[in-house]
C-alpha cells in the first residue's frame, strides 16, 4: 500500500478559509464519522478510525415492496418475515424464492415472528393479540389468545415460548392447548422487547422505560426484578452477551436523572387464564384500529446501557438518532439500527463505534443474526430484507449531501486523503445546481479525471451547490480507506447593500473626535427656533460607534447611512450631488470609511438637490471584481438667502399695537416669526393660515405693548436656518384714555 497524504495542503486551505471575505477561497471538508454519515453510504461504511471504506457485502433478499417489515426470524439459510400493509408471513428461501404462508386483511398486523425449530414459525397478529404457528403455506394453527391487543415480541428456547404484550402489558409463557400464563403484569406500560439471559427472561417496557429480569425456571414460582427504572419513553430492545451482561437500548432523554435504584424484588402474580366461553370475546375492550406503521418511536436520543452481572450499570453509547433494533452479532459486536437515515452501527464492548453502514431504507426496524453469522436486516418505508456477509464487497460508492456555498461559486479542486492499495481505485463524479435538492435543473452527473488524490471541477458552470459521488473499487490489497474529503470553491462576490440614507436637519454637523463623544448643547451661532429644534433632534439620532461631536454650524448638511456587505468585505463610500432637473452628478466626497459625512454647502447655489451614495467593496476583492451599491436621497434644499419682512405696518393705539406684514423667503420656506418690544424676550406669532410653511406668509395680529414701549423688533427664520428681520419705531396715533 502507498499512503496519499495532503496534510500540508489541509493546513493551508483551512487558514485560507478562515477569513469570511469573498476575495479568499473557501474549503468544505469532512473527515469524521459524523461527517461521512451525513452523506449516502452505498456499499460503503465508516470504520473504527473514521475512514470511508468498502462495507461488508450486502444483498437484498426481499423487496423493496409494499408495507413494512415488523419482524423477521432467520431459519437455516432462509428466514421468515412478518409484514404489514397487508399482513403477511413470508418464507424466504436460500435460493431467493419466496412463499406466502399467511395473509391477513388490511386491518391486521403481523407484529412478531420466531422460528419454531422444526421448519415452521410462530407469529402474532394484532389487534386480536393471537399467537399462531405456521407449518407451511396456508397451514396455520392457533397457539394462544393473549387477551391483549398487541404482541410486540416473541421469544423461544427449546419447547418454551414467551410473549411480550401491550394493552395490557405483560410477559406471558405460552404453550399450545393451554391458557397463557402471565409471569409479569405491567398494566398500561406495554412490554416491547424480550431476550434470554441465562435461565431468565429480560423485558423492556415502552412507556415507563423499565428493564425487568424475570426468573422463569418454574412459572408458578416466577419472580421479577426491576434492573433499571430509567423513566425513558421507551426501551426499544434488549439483548444478552455471553459474559452474562445485559444490554438495553433506550429512546429519548431520561426524565429522572440520578443513579439507578437498588435492585427491587416483587412477587409476580401467576394467573393461568381460563379458556373463553364459546362465542365470548376474550379481549377486555375494543382494540384500536391498527395502521401499517413501525412501532411508535418519537425522534430523540439513542442510549445503550450495559448491566453487568455484579449489578453495575454503564452508559455504553449514545447518538442523536431514533433507535429501533439491537442485536449481538456472531463476533460479539453490538449492532444498532436506527430510524432516521437507516444507519447500522457496529459497536465494540467498550462502546466505541467500529463502523457505520447505511441501509437502503431510511428505517431499520429489526436486526437478527443467522446461524452462519450473517446479519439480517428488516426495514420500513420501502419494505425490504437485506443480508450482510462477513467479507467486504469489491465495489461501493458514497454520495455527499449537496454542498452549499451559500451563494453562486466557482468550484475548484476536490482532494482526498487515505490509503489506496495496489489495484484499488477511487473515481469521482459531480454535478452542480442551484436548488436545495438536486432535480432536473442540475447538470448531469459528470465524471471528473483524477490526478493522484485530487481532481478539478473547473469545467462546471458557477453554481451555488455541488454534489460529489465517490466510487470505491477494491484492489489486490483490499479496500481503499479515505480519511478526509475536501472541496475548494470561490464564492462570486456579492454586491453590498445600502439599507438607509438620511439627511440631518440643516446646520447639524458631525465630527469624529479622539475623546469621548460629546453633545454641544448650545449652537455656535444663534438661538433661533430652527437651530434649537435641530439640536433637539440630535438626541434622537442613533449614532455610529465611537466618539462623535455634534454641533450646529450654519451651512452644514450631514448625511448618515447604513450599509452592509454579505461577504464581510470592507466598504468605501462616495457621495455625489445633483440639482433637481439636471442630469450630471458632481462629486462631493470619496474614499470615505465612516457612515456619515458633514458637508459645507456655502459654496453651492441655492436650489433643491439630491445626493447619491455609492458603496464599493473593491478593497476586499481582486482588481476588477469589486461590486457597488447605489442609493439616492430624498430631495433637500440648499438655501443661503435670508428671509425678509415686507409691507410692514405697525400702529400703536394706547397700549395696543396693530401689526401687519408679510414674511418672504425666496426659493425656500418661512419656518418661524417672532417679535419683541425693546429688549424683552422673543415671542412667536403665527401667520393667518396657522402654519409657517410657505415661501410667503401673511401676518395680521394685535399685540399688547408695555407702557414704555418705543421700539418693535421682528425676526424671521427660514427652514435652512437663515435669519432676517426688521425694526420699527412705535408712535402713538392718539392719546390713551
Amino acid at each position: 500500500m502507498s499512503p496519499r497524504s495532503s496534510a500540508a495542503v489541509l493546513v493551508l486551505v483551512l487558514s485560507a478559509g478562515a477569513d469570511g471575505r469573498a476575495g479568499l477561497p473557501k474549503v468544505w471538508q469532512l473527515g469524521s464519522e459524523a461527517g461521512w454519515t451525513r452523506g449516502t453510504l452505498i456499499g460503503t461504511e465508516v470504520d473504527a478510525e473514521g475512514r470511508l471504506v468498502l462495507a461488508a457485502e450486502r444483498r437484498t433478499v426481499w423487496g423493496p415492496g409494499e408495507g413494512i417489515v415488523w419482524d423477521l426470524a432467520p431459519d437455516g439459510p432462509g428466514a421468515f418475515v412478518g409484514l404489514s400493509g397487508p399482513a403477511r408471513l413470508v418464507r424466504l428461501g436460500a435460493d431467493g424464492a419466496t412463499a406466502t404462508w399467511y395473509e391477513g386483511g388490511e386491518d391486521t398486523l403481523v407484529t412478531a415472528v420466531v422460528a419454531d425449530g422444526r421448519g415452521g414459525a410462530y407469529f402474532a397478529t394484532a389487534p386480536d393479540g393471537v399467537v399462531w404457528r405456521a407449518s407451511g403455506p396456508g397451514s396455520i394453527e392457533e397457539v394462544a389468545r393473549t387477551g391483549a391487543s398487541f404482541v410486540w415480541a416473541l421469544l423461544r428456547e427449546g419447547d418454551r415460548l414467551w410473549a411480550a404484550t401491550g394493552q395490557p402489558g405483560a410477559v406471558m409463557e405460552l404453550q399450545a392447548g393451554r391458557p397463557p400464563v402471565r409471569l409479569v403484569e405491567t398494566g398500561d406500560d406495554p412490554v416491547r422487547s424480550l431476550a434470554r439471559a441465562g435461565g431468565d427472561v429480560v423485558a423492556g417496557t415502552g412507556t415507563r422505560g423499565r428493564i425487568l429480569r424475570v426468573q422463569t425456571a418454574a412459572a408458578a414460582q416466577a419472580r421479577s426484578f426491576v434492573l433499571f427504572d430509567a423513566d425513558f419513553p421507551e426501551i426499544v430492545a434488549v439483548a444478552a452477551q455471553a459474559d452474562g451482561s445485559i444490554l438495553a437500548l433506550a429512546l429519548g432523554e431520561r426524565r429522572a436523572p440520578g443513579p439507578p435504584p437498588a435492585l427491587a424484588a416483587e412477587r409476580v402474580v401467576v394467573r393461568p387464564e381460563a379458556p373463553p366461553e364459546e362465542g365470548a370475546n376474550p379481549e377486555p375492550s375494543t382494540p384500536p384500529r391498527p395502521s401499517p406503521q413501525p412501532p411508535p418511536a418519537p425522534a430523540g436520543t439513542a442510549t445503550l446501557y450495559r448491566f453487568e452481572p455484579d449489578g453495575d450499570v454503564q452508559e455504553l453509547w449514545r447518538a442523536q438518532e431514533t433507535p429501533h433494533a439491537l442485536v449481538v452479532d456472531g463476533e460479539g459486536m453490538l449492532r444498532i439500527g436506527t430510524g432516521d437515515r437507516g444507519h447500522l452501527y457496529r459497536i465494540d464492548s467498550q462502546g466505541q463505534t467500529r463502523s457505520v453502514v447505511r441501509i437502503g431504507s431510511d428505517t431499520i426496524t429489526v436486526l437478527r443474526v443467522g446461524p452462519e453469522g450473517s446479519l439480517w436486516v428488516g426495514a420500513a418505508r420501502d419494505a425490504r430484507v437485506e443480508r450482510l456477509g462477513r467479507e467486504r464487497g469489491s465495489r461501493g460508492s458514497y454520495q455527499t449531501e449537496p454542498i452549499d456555498a451559500g451563494w453562486t461559486a466557482r468550484w475548484g479542486r476536490v482532494e482526498w486523503d487515505g490509503w489506496l492499495p495496489g489495484g484499488a481505485r477511487v473515481r469521482v463524479r459531480a454535478r452542480v445546481g442551484n436548488t436545495e435538492e438536486p432535480d432536473e435543473t442540475w447538470t448531469p452527473w459528470q465524471e471528473v479525471r483524477a490526478e493522484g488524490s485530487a481532481t478539478s471541477l473547473g469545467s462546471f458552470p458557477p453554481a451555488r451547490r455541488v454534489q460529489l459521488e465517490l466510487s470505491l473499487e477494491a484492489g489486490r490489497g483490499g479496500s481503499p480507506a479515505l480519511r478526509s474529503l475536501r472541496v475548494h470553491y470561490q464564492p462570486l462576490n456579492r454586491a453590498p447593500r445600502i439599507t438607509k440614507l438620511e439627511i440631518q436637519p440643516a446646520g447639524i454637523a458631525w465630527q469624529r473626535t479622539r475623546t469621548q463623544g460629546s453633545l454641544a448643547v448650545e449652537p455656535l451661532t444663534s438661538k433661533d427656533p430652527v437651530a434649537q429644534d435641530a439640536l433637539g433632534a440630535i438626541q434622537s439620532v442613533r449614532m455610529p460607534a465611537g466618539a462623535i461631536r455634534k454641533a450646529y454650524e450654519v451651512g452644514a448638511r450631514t448625511f448618515v447611512w447604513e450599509a452592509e456587505d454579505p461577504d464581510g468585505d470592507p466598504l468605501r463610500f462616495r457621495l455625489e450631488l445633483r440639482r433637481e432637473g439636471d442630469l450630471e452628478w458632481f462629486p462631493v466626497a470619496e474614499g470615505l470609511d465612516e457612515t456619515f459625512y458633514s458637508w459645507d454647502t456655502r459654496h453651492v447655489p441655492d436650489g433643491r438637490y439630491r445626493v447619491r451614495l455609492v458603496a464599493d467593496d473593491g478593497d476586499g476583492n481582486p482588481p476588477g471584481s469589486g461590486r457597488q451599491a447605489l442609493r439616492e436621497s430624498e430631495p433637500f434644499d440648499v438655501d443661503h438667502t435670508a428671509p425678509r419682512i415686507e409691507k410692514l405696518h405697525a400702529v400703536l393705539e394706547g397700549v395696543r399695537v396693530s401689526l401687519e406684514f408679510e414674511a418672504v423667503d425666496a426659493g425656500g420656506a418661512v419656518a418661524a416669526v417672532e417679535y419683541a418690544f425693546g429688549e424683552e424676550p422673543w415671542v412667536p406669532i403665527h401667520p393667518l393660515d396657522g402654519v409657517a410653511d410657505s415661501e410667503r406668509e401673511v401676518y395680521r395680529v394685535g399685540l399688547e405693548a408695555p407702557p414704555d414701549a418705543r421700539t418693535l423688533r421682528l425676526r424671521v427664520t427660514d427652514r435652512s436656518g437663515n435669519v432676517g428681520g426688521a425694526l420699527e419705531t412705535l408712535r402713538q396715533t392718539r392719546k390713551p384714555p
